[in-house]
Protein backbone atom coordinates (compact mmCIF):
# COMPACT_ATOMS: atom_id res chain seq x y z
CA UNK A 1 0.00 0.00 0.00
CA UNK A 2 1.38 3.39 -0.95
CA UNK A 3 1.86 5.95 1.76
CA UNK A 4 -0.20 9.12 1.40
CA UNK A 5 1.56 12.44 1.20
CA UNK A 6 0.45 14.84 3.93
CA UNK A 7 0.97 18.58 3.61
CA UNK A 8 1.35 21.16 6.33
CA UNK A 9 -1.19 23.98 6.41
CA UNK A 10 1.36 26.33 4.84
CA UNK A 11 2.16 23.93 1.99
CA UNK A 12 -1.55 23.28 1.44
CA UNK A 13 -2.15 27.03 1.31
CA UNK A 14 0.43 27.46 -1.43
CA UNK A 15 -0.89 24.51 -3.42
CA UNK A 16 -4.58 25.38 -3.15
CA UNK A 17 -4.35 29.17 -3.25
CA UNK A 18 -6.48 29.38 -0.08
CA UNK A 19 -5.43 31.25 3.05
CA UNK A 20 -3.97 29.36 5.99
CA UNK A 21 -6.85 30.39 8.26
CA UNK A 22 -9.40 29.07 5.73
CA UNK A 23 -7.58 25.74 5.60
CA UNK A 24 -7.31 25.51 9.39
CA UNK A 25 -11.06 26.09 9.74
CA UNK A 26 -11.75 23.49 7.05
CA UNK A 27 -9.41 20.91 8.62
CA UNK A 28 -10.89 21.40 12.09
CA UNK A 29 -14.43 21.16 10.70
CA UNK A 30 -13.63 17.90 8.87
CA UNK A 31 -11.78 16.57 11.92
CA UNK A 32 -14.69 17.32 14.27
CA UNK A 33 -17.26 15.88 11.84
CA UNK A 34 -15.13 12.75 11.37
CA UNK A 35 -14.72 12.22 15.11
CA UNK A 36 -18.43 12.62 15.84
CA UNK A 37 -19.37 10.16 13.06
CA UNK A 38 -16.47 7.85 13.95
CA UNK A 39 -15.21 8.06 10.37
CA UNK A 40 -12.68 5.30 9.73
CA UNK A 41 -11.09 7.23 6.83
CA UNK A 42 -10.36 10.31 8.93
CA UNK A 43 -6.75 9.23 9.52
CA UNK A 44 -6.28 9.00 5.76
CA UNK A 45 -7.48 12.59 5.28
CA UNK A 46 -6.15 14.57 8.23
CA UNK A 47 -3.35 14.18 10.78
CA UNK A 48 -2.96 16.02 14.05
CA UNK A 49 0.41 16.17 15.83
CA UNK A 50 1.03 17.63 19.23
CA UNK A 51 3.19 20.78 19.31
CA UNK A 52 4.62 22.77 22.23
CA UNK A 53 1.63 25.11 21.97
CA UNK A 54 -1.39 23.38 20.46
CA UNK A 55 -1.28 21.08 17.45
CA UNK A 56 0.20 20.86 13.96
CA UNK A 57 -2.39 19.98 11.37
CA UNK A 58 -1.67 18.07 8.18
CA UNK A 59 -3.98 17.30 5.29
CA UNK A 60 -3.63 14.58 2.66
CA UNK A 61 -2.66 16.02 -0.70
CA UNK A 62 -5.28 14.04 -2.64
CA UNK A 63 -8.01 15.05 -0.14
CA UNK A 64 -6.99 18.69 -0.52
CA UNK A 65 -7.17 18.49 -4.31
CA UNK A 66 -10.50 16.73 -4.14
CA UNK A 67 -11.95 19.23 -1.65
CA UNK A 68 -10.78 22.45 -3.31
CA UNK A 69 -10.58 21.40 -6.96
CA UNK A 70 -6.93 22.39 -7.15
CA UNK A 71 -5.21 21.73 -10.47
CA UNK A 72 -3.06 18.63 -10.66
CA UNK A 73 0.02 20.62 -11.61
CA UNK A 74 0.33 24.01 -9.94
CA UNK A 75 2.33 26.48 -12.00
CA UNK A 76 5.65 27.18 -10.46
CA UNK A 77 6.68 30.68 -9.53
CA UNK A 78 9.40 30.61 -12.20
CA UNK A 79 6.90 29.78 -14.96
CA UNK A 80 4.60 32.58 -13.87
CA UNK A 81 7.54 35.01 -13.79
CA UNK A 82 8.63 33.91 -17.26
CA UNK A 83 5.11 34.48 -18.64
CA UNK A 84 4.99 37.97 -17.13
CA UNK A 85 8.42 38.79 -18.56
CA UNK A 86 7.36 37.56 -22.02
CA UNK A 87 4.32 39.82 -21.93
CA UNK A 88 6.47 42.78 -20.86
CA UNK A 89 8.96 42.00 -23.63
CA UNK A 90 6.19 42.00 -26.25
CA UNK A 91 4.96 45.36 -24.95
CA UNK A 92 8.47 46.83 -25.04
CA UNK A 93 8.97 45.56 -28.61
CA UNK A 94 5.77 47.29 -29.68
CA UNK A 95 6.88 50.51 -27.98
CA UNK A 96 10.28 50.38 -29.69
CA UNK A 97 8.62 49.74 -33.06
CA UNK A 98 6.35 52.79 -32.67
CA UNK A 99 9.27 54.97 -31.51
CA UNK A 100 11.34 53.93 -34.53
CA UNK A 101 8.43 54.79 -36.82
CA UNK A 102 8.17 58.24 -35.21
CA UNK A 103 11.93 58.71 -35.63
CA UNK A 104 11.63 57.84 -39.33
CA UNK A 105 8.76 60.33 -39.74
CA UNK A 106 10.82 63.03 -38.00
CA UNK A 107 13.74 62.34 -40.34
CA UNK A 108 11.46 62.73 -43.37
CA UNK A 109 10.13 66.03 -42.00
CA UNK A 110 13.66 67.29 -41.27
CA UNK A 111 14.75 66.45 -44.83
CA UNK A 112 11.80 68.43 -46.18
CA UNK A 113 12.63 71.40 -43.97
CA UNK A 114 16.31 71.31 -44.98
CA UNK A 115 15.33 71.33 -48.66
CA UNK A 116 13.07 74.35 -48.07
CA UNK A 117 15.85 76.21 -46.24
CA UNK A 118 18.21 75.52 -49.14
CA UNK A 119 15.62 76.80 -51.62
CA UNK A 120 15.12 79.97 -49.60
CA UNK A 121 18.87 80.60 -49.33
CA UNK A 122 19.88 80.09 -52.94
CA UNK A 123 16.99 79.57 -55.28
CA UNK A 124 16.66 75.86 -56.10
CA UNK A 125 18.12 72.73 -54.53
CA UNK A 126 19.68 71.77 -57.86
CA UNK A 127 21.69 75.01 -57.94
CA UNK A 128 22.93 74.45 -54.40
CA UNK A 129 24.03 70.89 -55.18
CA UNK A 130 25.72 71.93 -58.44
CA UNK A 131 27.50 74.78 -56.59
CA UNK A 132 28.74 72.31 -53.97
CA UNK A 133 29.98 69.97 -56.72
CA UNK A 134 31.84 72.72 -58.51
CA UNK A 135 33.40 73.90 -55.25
CA UNK A 136 34.64 70.38 -54.59
CA UNK A 137 35.93 70.07 -58.12
CA UNK A 138 37.86 73.35 -57.74
CA UNK A 139 39.41 72.12 -54.48
CA UNK A 140 40.50 68.92 -56.17
CA UNK A 141 42.04 70.84 -59.07
CA UNK A 142 43.98 73.03 -56.65
CA UNK A 143 45.33 69.95 -54.90
CA UNK A 144 46.43 68.47 -58.23
CA UNK A 145 48.11 71.71 -59.34
CA UNK A 146 50.10 72.03 -56.11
Amino acid sequence: MTEKKFLSVKEASILSGKSESTLKRFIQKVYQAGKSKKDQTLNQKIKKEKAPKGFFWFIAEDFLKESFDTPKEKESLENMTIKILHEQLKTKDEQIKSLLERQRENNILMKGLQDKVLVLESGTPEEVFSTEKTAKAKQEEEKINE
